[in-house]
């Protein structure tokens, strides 16, 4: 009995270990809200007076006025175009006329509000204009409220499929419902008679081991009338339904008063246990544009859009065409590339790939084990366009975080020059369980309203130098944002303190340290600038604890002591102080540069499959990794303890040796008001993180960018 005791003592042992280890890398469950800054901005564009204008478009009906813009509407085709009084300058949703130099598929996105992507039943993905499969059919309908209208599409691929026939069909009713009406109808040749008849007797046979059944002979093996594409779909929708009676309602006159409702086909496979999902995409997407006090804002209503299962919108373009350039054009795109960019028109660079870059970067849980070209990312949510005649800047007000800018050429896909966002509503990642990798979806909707506001400039202020000043004007008013009055221009500089490398002392491997730029050298640096005339410096020092650049899990500060003692570091800060600079040491809160052993993975973000996630740095110009060494680990958003610890550390530091801000007494009382966010920086550092890049799968808020933590 003894011994049976001890084996089942160990196997309890055993399993209760498993379920420690695995409660222990359970992943953390996300307690924060999903949250989107709404805060108004107000009026920031001004006019010295009110403008008349005798300009009218012709098809567009006038809705709303202001000062100086003027909206107008096609109720036709739902196009819009705004009037700018001051110097009768026309802008348009949308290209007029007819792009010769366009495919098909760009002639419809020139007509388009909005283009969607959404996800097949196979987890593919497919791309509809909202001209093709809306508003060329008059698939909208159109309400107008005050100073605006809202326009609701109904966009739905009604274009034949292969599901759209049977794969068989009893004799009876293939002769009632397809060949009798077929043999009567009247073929405008007998060469055309002749060819549909040879097609159709070659589509459909009659089975030799059961004469009152035919069967569809262009599909084998299992395969079934779905799988037909092509020309053989156009062939046999002419043949079921415009000449045959196949899915058609016929009235007394024998006239189909409905038309494509497929209910024959549904009764046709249930006879013969074929299971075919007959479900055509269709959304409803409502898009609201109003003129205000100084601007054109313009809404997708997402919590009110409509989907028929199992179909769902992944991306949104919003307006790819508003205020495009054509080729005789001259002027430039803005894009918020780096420190800002400009984009010339027409400038014949069609070889070059579409300029694509995501607002804040990208995902880290999305991006491949691979550079991608698109990871630099934009830094701040506009973009702008330059004209002949004027300007116009266009803010991203909500949605930003999951937005792509998209800019191309005149010459590259038709003869003109556009730019415009493109919005995220469902992300995807690839698991693999195979070398390619199966596509997993998010279980949910990103919960948004993609929203834009168009800024338009007219005469001496249609530049780049007025458009920033107006989008300087707009960050204060809706983040509350303070011009800088003073006229010293800052200095923004890096300094790159110490970093780690491995050493060997007795041939045992160890993590050393070495000094990039000491805390003395960094105070003699900065005296060498002062010297040269720059009197105000912005000083961000990476590399100062827990080993370096890279530094260890930032739970204690441990300072490197190969930058020196604490003694130079309270002298550099107290010079940095006494001279008006700012100084900012850096702390990575979101990634993880070395994972602890008994780090548990629980505070490691996931990819959208499950796994923790895992980024290979790689260098933008070799496309090669920058170093060899671990991955980097994305920290999840719902983890605290890390950041609780740290500012603890912190604090205890500050009470030991309280370092200050310029201007600070050095107290510790003034030094817990200066910093008064310390009690409240844990609840928000998720938010922090979820802006340097983490998942949008686990959180849905993102605040501007902090790098650096001050002291």
């Amino acid at each position: 009995m003894g011994h049976i005791a001890r084996r089942i003592t160990i196997i309890l042992i055993i399993l209760a270990i498993v379920f420690f280890v695995v409660l222990f890398n359970r992943p953390r469950k996300l307690d924060i809200d999903l949250i989107y800054e709404d805060n108004s901005v107000g009026t920031i564009m001004t006019t010295d007076r009110h403008h008349t204008s005798d300009v009218s478009v012709n098809g567009f009906d006038a809705i709303a006025e202001n000062d100086f813009l003027r909206l107008l509407i096609d109720p036709q085709t739902s196009h819009f175009a705004v009037l700018d009084k001051r110097n009768d300058y026309v802008w348009h949703s949308n290209v007029l006329g007819i792009d010769p130099s366009a495919t098909k598929t760009y002639r419809d996105l020139q007509k388009s509000t909005l283009g969607i992507t959404y996800k097949e039943t196979d987890d593919t993905t497919r791309y509809l204009t909202n001209y093709a499969y809306s508003i060329e059919d008059r698939q909208f309908e159109i309400e107008y409220f005050e100073d605006g209208f809202q326009v609701d599409y109904t966009i739905a691929d009604r274009s034949p499929k292969g599901y759209w026939f049977p794969t068989k069909i009893a004799r009876d009713r293939y002769i009632q419902l397809v060949l009798n009406p077929f043999e009567e109808h009247a073929f405008d040749s007998e060469a055309e008679r002749i060819e549909y008849t040879n097609y159709l007797r070659n589509a459909y046979v009659q089975l030799e081991d059961d004469p009152d059944t035919y069967v569809l002979a262009l599909v084998t093996g299992d395969n079934t009338s779905s799988d037909l594409a092509g020309i053989d779909v156009l062939y046999l929708f002419e043949i079921f339904y415009e000449i045959g009676d196949y899915g058609n309602k016929i009235d007394d006159n024998g006239d189909p008063v409905e038309s494509y409702h497929l209910d024959d086909v549904r009764y046709d496979n249930a006879q013969y246990d074929y299971v075919v999902d007959l479900k055509d995409p269709e959304f409803m997407v409502p898009l609201t544009v109003e003129l205000l006090d100084d601007r054109i804002e313009v809404v997708v209503l997402t919590e009110k859009i409509v989907t028929n299962d199992p179909f769902e919108i992944v991306d949104l373009d919003v307006l790819p065409y508003f205020g495009a350039a054509d080729s005789e054009e001259t002027g430039y795109m803005i894009i918020p590339e780096g420190s800002g960019g400009l984009i010339e028109l027409n400038n014949g660079k069609t070889t070059q790939r579409s300029y694509v870059s995501h607002v804040y970067g990208r995902d880290h849980t999305l991006i491949p084990n691979g550079l991608d070209i698109e990871d630099v990312g934009v830094r701040l949510p506009y973009y702008g366009m330059k004209h002949d005649q004027g300007a116009v800047l266009t803010t991203i007000d909500q949605g930003a975080e999951h937005a792509r800018i998209t800019a191309e050429v005149a010459g590259k896909s038709d003869a003109y020059n556009r730019i415009h966002a493109r919005f995220t509503l469902k992300d995807s990642g690839l698991y693999y369980l195979t070398q390619a990798g199966i596509p997993i979806w998010n279980t949910s909707n990103y919960r948004y309203h993609p929203t834009i506001s168009f800024y338009f400039f007219a005469h001496d202020q249609a530049n780049y130098t007025d458009m920033a000043k107006l989008y300087g004007d707009y960050l204060q008013a809706r983040y509350g944002l303070n011009h800088q009055t003073e006229g010293t221009r800052s200095l923004y500089l890096d300094l790159l303190g110490s970093y780690d490398y491995e050493d060997y002392f007795l041939f045992f491997p160890y993590e050393n340290t070495a000094s990039l730029t000491t805390f003395k050298e960094a105070k003699t640096m900065i005296e060498r600038f002062e010297e040269e005339g720059i009197d105000r410096l912005v000083l961000d020092y990476v590399g100062w604890f827990n080993k370096g650049i890279d530094h260890r899990l930032p739970r204690r500060i441990n300072k490197d002591r190969v930058l020196g003692s604490t003694k130079d570091l309270e002298s550099l800060n107290d010079y940095v102080e006494d001279h008006g600079h700012l100084l900012y040491f850096n702390v990575d809160f979101v990634r993880l540069h070395d994972k602890p052993t008994l780090y548990s993975n629980q505070n490691i973000a996931r990819i959208v499959g499950g796994n923790a996630n895992g980024a290979i740095s790689f260098d933008i110009a070799s496309d090669f990794r920058t170093r060899p060494g671990p991955l980097l680990l994305p920290q999840s958003p719902a983890i605290k303890n890390n950041s609780e610890s740290f500012l603890k550390d912190f604090q205890n530091n500050s009470r030991k040796k309280p370092f200050t801000l310029p201007g600070e007494e050095r107290s510790m009382e003034t030094s817990h008001q200066r910093h008064p966010g310390l009690h409240e920086v844990t609840p928000i550092l998720s938010n922090i993180m979820a802006s340097l890049g983490a998942s949008r799968s686990l959180i849905c808020y993102r605040t501007r960018t902090l790098t650096a933590f001050p002291f």
